[in-house]
């Protein structure tokens, strides 16, 4: 049994050695084949080659080329120039790899003082430094105080015909006054004459920079001679003409009644207040302002008032008596006004009567004493309001008797 084991080991390994002898004689029998892969050029210090390659992977450097050796330029010059802080540099180079020779040193140089002017604005700070302009070492450093105040004398004048060119008062954060044409300088709109708006244009230079402009307004004038007439219902107002003006507006806490322009009647009737009838004995306080229209924008004048009451209604008398011997009471039904007018008479024309007046609209009765006792008096009452220092009457009640 064991001879039988050993027979076939033996029979394999002659086998394997007569695979392996094969392959061998396959192996010798290849032939390389090279092509050029790729090519390294010459530089001034190393050989140039190509590199050739087999598709097995073996490769091999042939077509060597010698180096170049380095071109020096024939004069010297300037690698690196010397500063305030740091030494020059100079020498001749290669003008293929940049190689150096001949190296010589520069000096260093002096500091090279300049003023540099960091411009204030009206948001910030500026600074006046002096400093190298090489290394920017700092010799000095001053601030300047940022713009704070830029105001016009005035912003509104009234209308006049003359050319208007208010002043500029420009201030920095410190409150120091700037100088015109030295920190800045104005450039005023065309005109200036007419109602309308116009504008300043404010440019900083010197130690400043930036521009702001500001606006100011020729206004027409006020309207003057207001003339206020009341009626039981309605209110008439009329003015005089106003300078530099296209039209008139009318005003009831705030609300616009009546727009009237430069051309028509300077007068008009109000008889109503956001559709509701005016009511009689009432107090009114009317705004009268005049305006002219400049690029669309209306340009209001300051505003007039004028109080008015309208006139009172008729008077009604509520109770007319006798409350003893030689005496009558009378009783006003109470309204709208500043007080009642209560005549008293001995005739129905009413001549020669007894007239008292009764300020105040709550205070509604009055007697009458020491008459003639069983005399036959007439009585009426009106009520009134005082308007723009003129008493308004309302119209009479009817006439009621009494025996005193």
């Amino acid at each position: 049994m064991k001879l039988f084991k050993f027979s076939i080991v033996f029979i394999a390994l002659l086998s394997l050695f007569a695979f392996a002898d094969s392959l061998s004689v396959t192996a010798a029998e290849h032939s390389h084949t090279f092509s050029e892969l790729y090519t390294v050029k010459p530089t001034c210090t190393e050989n140039g080659y190509t590199v050739f390659s087999c598709d097995c992977g073996a490769t091999y450097e042939g077509g060597i080329k010698n180096a170049l050796g380095h071109d020096f330029s024939e004069e010297i010059v300037c690698f690196e120039r010397a500063t305030c802080v740091s030494y020059g540099e100079g020498g001749r180079y290669c003008k293929r790899c940049y190689a150096k020779k001949d190296i010589v040193k520069y000096a260093m140089t002096a500091h090279r003082p300049v003023i540099v002017t960091q411009k204030a604005t009206v948001k910030r700070n500026g600074k006046i430094i002096e400093e190298c302009s090489q290394c920017k070492k700092l010799y000095s450093s001053k601030d300047i105080k940022r713009i704070s105040s830029v105001k016009l004398e005035k912003k509104s004048y009234v209308y006049n015909g003359k050319t208007k060119t208010p002043s500029v008062t420009v201030k920095d954060s410190a409150g120091n006054k700037l100088v015109e044409n030295r920190d800045y300088t104005l450039k005023y709109s065309k005109g200036r004459k007419k109602t309308g708006k116009y504008s300043v244009k404010v440019s900083f230079i010197g130690n400043y920079e930036g521009t702001k402009t500001l606006y100011f307004k020729i206004v027409p004038v006020a309207v003057k001679n207001i003339d206020a007439v009341p009626s039981i219902a309605s209110v008439s107002l009329s003015w005089d003409k106003a300078g530099g003006a296209s039209g008139y507006e009318i005003y009831i806490k705030d609300k616009k009644l009546v727009s009237v322009k430069n051309t028509e009647s300077l007068s008009c009737t109000v008889s109503r207040i956001n559709g509701k009838k005016l009511v009689s004995g009432t107090d009114y306080t009317f705004v009268i302002k005049s305006y002219k229209k400049s690029d669309g924008e209306k340009i209001y004048s300051d505003e007039r008032k004028v109080k008015v009451s309208t006139k009172p209604s008729k008077a009604l008398i509520s109770k007319a008596r006798r409350p003893s011997s030689r005496t009558v009471a009378v009783t006003v039904k109470k309204q709208n006004c500043h007080g009642y007018e209560i005549l008293l008479s001995t005739n129905k024309s009413f001549s020669n009567p007894k007239k008292v007046t009764v300020k105040g609209k709550s205070k509604t009765s009055y007697t009458f004493r020491n008459l003639i006792k069983g005399k036959k008096y007439y009585i009426k009452v009106r009520a009134y309001v005082i308007s723009g220092g003129e008493k308004y009457r309302g119209y009479y009640s009817d006439v009621k008797t009494v025996k005193a």
